[in-house]
């Protein structure tokens, strides 16, 4: 028998084309036959997924449009149907383009997650999954091969990377998407004592949610809360005081890097003083006394105290709610004193004195009616030596 040659496919182009096809190709090579031997282009299979349109334009040309497909490459071929179907082929001679995504609008979304997003792109198909980081989006609707829409999933943080399937082909692309910050609304309660320990409410947005409660931190003035726990979810998380000093300290709260506004404040509560030991000192020398109360601050604090309107000679740091106090000799009954922590004081009035005068003995203990006696009075806690002292012989001052 006879048989002529087959078709050989030897180059096309373009070499590449859209995913829905309708692209028009050229291809060349030869023995493509006469024009009513009806020659026609598949790719990938000779039967099954079939150009459309073709024109024969000579034995070694002719042009065709792409059927819908996918991946890459493919083998392209040309067929001439008949008795027995004679066919050539270029092996892996034409890749349909990948899904490139390209857009995103917002980038941006509150750490709840929920609203619309479209990202427009090329060579989008169904069915379709798009992730933001590693997170899938519970609902993406393609709208044509050039757009989708999404319900952005809960997150936190930045520069989340864009990624797809689309019919099973991953895409391609550099979007990014980032979570909004942290934003505080209120502090309850907006004060409290310099011992810490206390939880402070933290309200507003965007805090994310009780699983990434290990990317969120929380501050007031410069120093970090002890512990932070969530109290409800995107809105609310609470800060356990470390302690500290201080009155219009901001409050902030860092999620996953993200750094919250710096206008909420929290002031520590002022110094109260319970009690003294002893509350009696010496007149003519020092005393060492323990001053006791709350919210003395903490070490590192600047502090000073007063023992009416004299300050303590020395002034140590015992506890959260005990200062050591070295006071100076004086006089005077039921003084007040005064606890200065950083800018903020708290005093209480009339609990410390100096001890009274006692008179022992009196020498020479008689005279004229008409006074002008010296006479020698002794006895304890009569003051220093420039103490103001007034002495009384009954209702008469000396």
């Amino acid at each position: 028998p006879f048989y002529y040659d087959p078709p050989v496919v030897t180059s096309i182009t373009p070499r590449n084309g859209a995913v829905l096809g309708g692209n028009l190709l050229q291809v060349y090579g030869s023995n493509f036959g006469p024009v009513d031997t009806a020659p026609y282009v598949s790719i990938g299979l000779v039967t099954g997924t079939l150009c459309t349109s073709n024109i024969w334009t000579s034995d070694t040309a002719m042009s065709t449009v792409t059927p819908a497909g996918k991946g890459f490459p493919h083998d392209v071929f040309v067929a001439i149907p008949g008795f027995q179907i004679s066919k050539g082929s270029l092996v892996g001679g034409f890749s349909y383009d990948v899904p490139t995504l390209t857009a995103i609008s917002p980038g941006n979304a509150p750490t709840s997650g929920s609203n619309i997003i479209t990202i427009r792109g090329k060579n989008l198909v169904s069915p379709a999954t798009v992730s933001i980081g590693s997170t899938v989006s519970s609902s993406v609707t393609l709208i044509s091969d050039t757009s989708i829409i999404l319900v952005a999933p809960a997150g936190v943080g930045v520069g989340h990377a864009i990624s797809g399937t689309f019919d099973g082909d991953p895409s391609f692309g550099n979007l990014q998407f980032t979570y909004d910050p942290p934003v505080i609304t209120h502090v309850d309660p907006g004060n409290g004592p310099t011992i810490g320990g206390n939880f402070v409410t933290i309200r507003g947005k965007n805090f994310g949610t009780s699983s990434e409660i290990g990317l969120v931190l929380a501050s007031i003035g410069n120093t970090a809360c002890s512990s932070v726990v969530a109290a409800t979810d995107h809105v609310a998380v609470e800060c356990e005081s470390s302690g500290g000093y201080g009155i219009a300290l901001p409050v902030r709260v860092t999620v996953s890097s993200q750094v919250s506004n710096g206008d909420k404040l929290f002031s520590y509560d002022i110094p109260v003083i319970t009690a003294m030991s002893p509350n009696v000192a010496e007149t003519n020398t020092s005393t060492a006394v323990i001053i006791l109360g709350r919210n003395f601050g903490e070490a590192s604090a600047g502090r000073s105290a007063k023992i009416g309107d004299t300050l303590c000679s020395t002034l140590s740091f015992i506890s959260f709610s005990s200062l050591g106090c070295t006071v100076e000799p004086g006089l005077g009954a039921l003084l007040d004193v005064l606890v200065q922590v950083d800018i903020i004081s708290g005093s209480t009035a009339a609990i410390f004195s100096y001890y009274a005068p006692i008179v022992n003995t009196l020498y020479r203990a008689n005279g004229p009616p008409s006074g002008g006696t010296t006479t020698t009075v002794s006895g304890s806690h009569f003051g220093i030596y420039d103490s103001t002292i007034l002495g009384k012989v009954e209702a008469y001052s000396c």
